[in-house]
């Protein structure tokens, strides 16, 4: 891991990025410091209601499906106007969610993608995301995960090594190794870390969410079994205005067309017309 982050937040700029994020911060008060998120990596919360849950996904399927991510053909979902991704963000933005962020990142944020897919109960359609990995990207990032139908619909589920069980296999090397070297089973990375590890999951209901650091803590998805699961993804990174600013200004990526991180963090600064 050291590696990847010494490439992302010192010469791509993502930790001084942070500092500049953090030094224009003026609502402190409004802020949660939520212990499990730092001390595990991971985090679940209620985002929506049931119903709540359903009437999105009626809204954003009401179109036919299509790939959400540049180059894999396997990672299939809804496109996303403008209108519905404020939509989106507007209902699961909460402000107990809103509360988590800004104290985990001590800054504002903002959404650099948002994704709604749609995994099938076919082992034939299984990606990488079904084995155990971390995502490359900042240190200092954040994923929110919100399922729009629930583990007792489809049998699906999402599953996490804490923080101390993934630094234990990190340090023997596995963590951000090529794809085709990545394992769904929690033995074999017991063996290589020398220790037993516990995955750590619990059923999602529609509406139910969980906030992790995907750099940092090892994940995978469980396949569905009998439905499609439908599930909602924010990638999130610490930000020197509010979210809705940043989203006025464009600085959200569209997974479809580019699915890389900015070659430097000031490139955000510069669309977000801040001065580092």
């Amino acid at each position: 891991m050291p590696r990847v982050f010494r490439e992302f937040d010192e010469q791509r700029g993502f930790g001084p990025y942070g500092t500049v994020c953090r030094t224009r911060f003026r609502r402190h008060a409004e802020t949660r410091q939520d212990a499990a998120l730092r001390a595990r990596g991971f985090e679940y919360l209620s985002v929506l209601s049931p119903r709540r849950a359903r009437e999105l996904l009626c809204r954003v399927s009401a179109d036919d499906q299509t790939t959400v991510k540049k180059g894999n053909a396997n990672l299939r979902g809804y496109h996303l106007d403008d209108r519905a991704r404020r939509v989106l963000l507007d209902a699961v933005l909460t402000p107990e969610v809103d509360a988590m962020l800004t104290g985990f990142f001590a800054s504002e944020y903002l959404v650099y993608w948002i994704s709604v897919t749609v995994t099938p109960p076919d082992p034939e359609r299984q990606t990488v995301s079904f084995r155990w990995h971390c995502d490359k990207g900042p240190a200092a990032h954040l994923k929110l995960l919100v399922y729009l139908n629930g583990t007792p619909e489809h049998g699906g589920n999402t599953e996490f090594i804490d923080l101390a069980d993934t630094e234990g296999v990190a340090r023997r090397g596995y963590v951000f190794g090529r794809t085709r070297h990545r394992t769904a089973d929690v033995e074999r990375l017991a063996r290589i870390a020398g220790r037993p590890i516990t995955p750590r999951r619990q059923p999602l209901h529609a509406g139910d969410g969980v906030v992790f650091q995907p750099a940092r803590v090892l994940h995978r998805g469980i396949l569905p079994t009998h439905a499609p699961r439908y599930a909602l993804t924010l990638c999130l990174l610490p930000s020197p205005v509010h979210w809705c600013e940043a989203l006025d200004r464009g600085v959200m990526a569209d997974l479809n067309v580019n699915d890389k991180w900015p070659a430097h963090a000031s490139e955000l600064l510069t669309a977000l017309e801040i001065e580092s």
